[in-house]
């Protein structure tokens, strides 16, 4: 005999699978022996519909309750932030909350997330004082995720503040400080806090490197980055994929080209071209140090390749005049269904512009 724990298992899979009518029988043999009362039920069956048959229908099974336990709550606000309806999940945590509810932790740090995500600083504020009032904010996970809430809203004064109040820091919370700072070119605080974390006995990891390697990139700071790469290195860490697409972003500003080969053939021993940013950058940095042969054969060695991979090896074509390269590569980018973008055409134009090709450039821009 199916009790409602059997068949709440048997909705999970159905969910998983994305078993549409499967799902629906389950449902409705829930209704008929009785059991569709069961919280834990209800939370199955409102993932279900929010997967399977839209979060409109998740809601319908939600109101049709009275009375509403946490978990319900929780996972109706859940079932909303999966399918991108912000407003309907901050509608629900403040009914929740005015139905004196209890918000779970992991809720909290996916509202604080969705915060970031879409700019909606007054609600993560709310949020923020609904984490005080519970004292919420010992939990790490929480208080990380305000770090990155306020940071991803520009507010780096009130991302610092939770920072230097948190008892307990983990690596996550000094990396998610650095990172913001890294973010909106805070180089010399980035920098500082590195510091303040060597002092504090805390070990960096790659995540850490890797922030500040961007962060002297985006700084300007193109000889800084090779330095702390040098330091990384000295230190026993490898860099990865993200090491090295700032390390050749900062090798392409500085043209060095030899730096640069040493770089691929450490990309190529590591097992590192698999990454299509990686590739990206190489090939670009390749076609700004007029090795159009080298980017080519990079280009092609490249899987999944983005349209960033194929503007930048199309540019290179056309800034050199080559525009039978150039177009090929435009109606092969095409019938792999990729979409050539503003990008793509102004690389064209400039390139007949350079070129003197008036005939080709109105053209283009007609």
């Amino acid at each position: 005999m199916f009790d409602s724990r059997v068949l709440t298992m048997v909705l999970k899979i159905c969910t998983s699978a994305m078993a549409f009518w499967e799902g629906a029988e389950v449902h409705a043999s829930l209704i008929k022996r009785g059991l569709d009362f069961d919280a834990y039920v209800k939370c199955a069956l409102m993932n279900f519909y929010g997967r399977c048959w839209g979060v409109g229908s998740a809601n319908e099974i939600f109101n049709e309750v009275s009375i509403r336990e946490d978990l319900l709550w929780n996972e109706a606000v859940l079932v909303n932030l999966r399918n991108e309806q912000w407003a309907k999940a901050f509608e629900l945590f403040r009914e929740l909350q005015f139905s004196f509810a209890r918000a779970y932790s992991r809720t909290i740090v996916k509202l604080l997330q969705a915060c970031g995500k879409v700019g909606a600083l007054n609600e993560g504020k709310q949020i923020h004082g609904y984490v005080l009032k519970f004292a919420m904010d010992s939990n790490l996970l929480i208080s990380n995720s305000l770090i990155s809430m306020y940071s991803r809203n520009s507010k780096l004064g009130l991302a610092r503040t939770v920072f230097d109040s948190m008892k307990d820091r983990d690596l996550s919370s000094w990396n998610s400080m650095i990172s913001s700072y890294t973010a909106l070119g805070c180089a010399k605080d980035a920098w500082d806090l590195f510091n303040q974390m060597d002092s504090s006995n805390v070990k960096p990891d790659i995540i850490t490197w890797n922030c500040l390697l961007s962060c002297n990139f985006l700084h300007g700071s193109h000889t800084e980055t090779l330095t702390v790469l040098h330091r990384m290195q000295s230190l026993g860490f490898r860099p990865n994929a993200s090491s090295v697409s700032s390390v050749l972003q900062a090798v392409t500003e500085l043209e060095y080209l030899k730096y640069g080969e040493e770089i691929h053939g450490y990309i190529i021993r590591n097992g590192l071209d698999y990454d299509v940013y990686v590739g990206t950058s190489l090939i670009d940095m390749y076609v700004k140090n007029d090795c159009l042969d080298s980017a080519r054969k990079t280009f092609d060695n490249v899987k999944n390749r983005n349209v960033v991979a194929w503007n930048s090896l199309i540019s290179g074509y056309s800034f050199k005049g080559l525009f039978d390269d150039a177009k090929m590569l435009l109606n092969q980018m095409k019938e792999e269904g990729i979409e050539p973008d503003l990008v793509t055409w102004n690389s064209l134009v400039t390139g007949y512009s350079i070129w003197g090709d008036r005939q080709h450039f109105i053209s283009l821009v007609n």
